[in-house]
């Protein structure tokens, strides 16, 4: 058992971790929606700033979520997002809701994951399929996003971020730059 990881009625939440592979797992509430079906926030201590740690979140279905990844605060290791079904569900209120988010990452790819959204998320702009908030060198490739108000959405700087060999449908937006900015994305 390891400490970082706790199984709530929320679904899980990873703090403070070296070594983490989240795989083959099918998050849902019966009774009611989960707010995050995978929750990952850390800040690496100093000491581990210079070692390779390499962390996965791979080939989860999670149901049932208004966000269905989150992630937030990770330096000092290279995550791989991969292969992961995401069912989300329509939320209350006019706060952000993401199949997976970003804040505050380095290395990160998010790669080959499905994330649909609820009748209706189309027409809102609060739904977006994979939001990326002040990460840098992150990479989106291949993700199937279907009805969401917008696909992909970049907030800040997000220098060094590539997004290739995308698929959407029945979306508003493709990729949305809200003040921010993606690295060279292939030759002109």
């Amino acid at each position: 058992f390891n400490e970082a990881i706790r199984v709530t009625s929320i679904g899980f939440n990873i703090l403070d971790t070296t070594t983490l592979n989240i795989e083959n797992n099918t998050i849902e509430q019966q009774y009611r929606p989960l707010n995050n079906g995978i929750t990952l926030s850390s800040v690496i201590p100093s000491s581990l700033a210079g070692i390779n740690n390499n962390w996965q979140i791979y080939n989860n279905v999670i149901k049932d979520c208004f966000n269905g990844i989150a992630v937030s605060n990770i330096r000092g290791a290279e995550l791989v997002i991969e292969i992961n079904n995401i069912k989300m569900k329509a939320a209350p209120g006019v706060a952000i809701k993401s199949g997976i988010r970003l804040q505050n990452c380095y290395k990160t790819s998010i790669i080959n994951n499905s994330v649909k959204g609820a009748f209706g998320f189309a027409t809102s702009n609060k739904y977006k399929g994979v939001f990326s908030s002040f990460s840098i060198s992150t990479k989106v490739a291949c993700n199937t996003i279907n009805t969401m108000g917008q696909s992909m959405v970049f907030e800040g700087p997000n220098y060094g971020t590539v997004a290739a060999n995308k698929m959407q449908r029945a979306f508003d937006g493709f990729v949305l730059l809200n003040n921010g900015e993606i690295g060279q994305q292939g030759d002109a």
